[in-house]
């Protein structure tokens, strides 16, 4: 079975994959379940002032919103 981390790295060809294992490094470990969804919120509130273009920004909310929706589920 896929984690949720490892959904969240994956998903949309990788959108979210630098920030994933980024936290992944910094932890020393894969994301649990709740780590990503939370990171994934944290990334919702926050992504609009990282200056991504903004195609890129809806494709980052986007992934982080599915990625919640699993989770809460």
């Amino acid at each position: 079975m896929t984690s949720l981390f490892d959904t969240a790295r994956d998903i949309y060809h990788g959108v979210l994959e630098s920030r994933m294992v980024a936290r992944m490094e910094t932890e020393g470990r894969a994301l649990t379940d709740y780590e990503t969804a939370k990171e994934c919120e944290y990334l919702l509130e926050t992504i609009d002032y990282s200056g991504y273009e903004r195609d890129e920004i809806a494709r980052i909310k986007r992934a982080c919103r599915h990625i919640i929706r699993r989770y809460v589920k």
